[in-house]
């Protein structure tokens, strides 16, 4: 049984197009380029540098494919591809000076683009390994946990041989090997972990062609869930509680719970509410007819208790504060 809820599918997979599968495509041909620059076989040509400036933002790219497998919401944030952009800028600069030396690998001592480089680039590498590991919860399935736990430690491994390990006591000669080496594994790595994530998505990112088979039980309360929210708009009520809303619609708090999770996509009880009642306060601050009522008394009117939680859940929802919502 399916539960269809419209809010949900706003950043899921398209037919023609899926951001995490792009995103392993680009991985991919980035580290190829990586490993094509250190191997050096390429005379020195613009052809070269170039592909020496693609593979530059391999560290981006493993950022943001990382933040697609293990964040709900296909839409990558804007800092892991900030970043890579940085990298290709920095890359850019310094690969121009290297070519000009015959060396088609970037060195960190070249300039100070190329300092920034790998500073930006190593710091990529370690937040993209802390991310898998940043969201494992106690109630996560066990198949969920268990591939975050080996996602992350595989590449922490692989940022400390490449990014600390080779560079502080390798020599000249076998760095290069290592760090293709390093590639290789990457690669297989991020298209492992991609199939991984396609065959076993994340609550909330299931497409609706989809046949998902959840626990009858588990539906049912999903859908009393939804009911009572959406027509008995409890969500106006301050200080609601996940044991209150079980209550009301006769189920034990733990099933709401994996209700709310499993089946309606949210990471938890806070959130599905805040979500309702941001989705009410926007409603009625676009509508130019209630310009005379304060901000505030409309928070409070949609269940929340007080002024600092209401602001920072709207523009975490919203993405500008309330004032600016109503004025645009």
């Amino acid at each position: 049984m399916l539960i269809d809820n419209p809010d949900l599918w706003s950043t899921a997979d398209s037919k023609n197009f899926n951001p995490r599968r792009l995103a392993c495509l680009a991985f991919v041909i980035s580290a190829l380029c990586f490993m094509i620059g250190l191997s050096d076989v390429l005379p020195d040509t613009l052809f070269q540098t170039s592909v020496v400036v693609v593979g530059a933002g391999t560290c981006g790219w493993s950022w943001v494919l990382t933040r697609l497998i293990f964040k709900k919401g296909l839409a990558p944030t804007k800092t892991p591809l900030a970043i890579t952009l940085f990298l290709y800028v920095t890359a850019g600069f310094s690969s121009l000076a290297t070519a000009s030396q015959g060396s088609g690998v970037i060195q960190p001592e070249t300039n100070i683009s190329a300092a920034l480089y790998n500073f930006v680039g190593v710091a990529a590498l370690i937040f993209g390994a802390l991310e898998a590991a940043s969201d494992i919860r106690k109630n996560m399935p066990s198949i969920e946990k268990r591939f975050r736990l080996i996602y992350s430690g595989l590449f922490v491994s692989l940022v400390f041989t490449s990014a600390i390990l080779v560079r502080s006591i390798g020599s000249p000669d076998t760095v290069p090997s290592v760090l293709i080496a390093c590639c290789v594994a990457g690669i297989c790595i991020a298209i492992g972990a991609t199939v991984f994530r396609e065959l076993h998505p994340l609550g909330g990112q299931k497409n609706r062609k989809a046949s998902v088979k959840i626990e009858d039980s588990l539906a049912d309360a999903a859908q009393k869930v939804l009911g009572t929210i959406q027509e008995e708009r409890i969500f106006t009520q301050r200080n609601l509680k996940v044991a209150s809303l079980a209550e009301m619609i006769g189920e034990p708090e733990y099933r709401v719970s994996q209700a709310i999770t499993s089946v309606l996509g949210f990471s938890n009880f806070n959130q599905m509410i805040n979500h309702y009642r941001i989705k009410r306060v926007s409603k009625i601050l676009s509508d130019p007819a209630n310009n005379d009522i304060p901000i505030l008394t409309i928070a409070l009117d949609s269940g929340f208790s007080s002024i600092g939680p209401f602001n920072r859940a709207f523009k975490e929802n919203m993405g500008m504060t309330p004032s600016a919502y109503r004025g645009q």
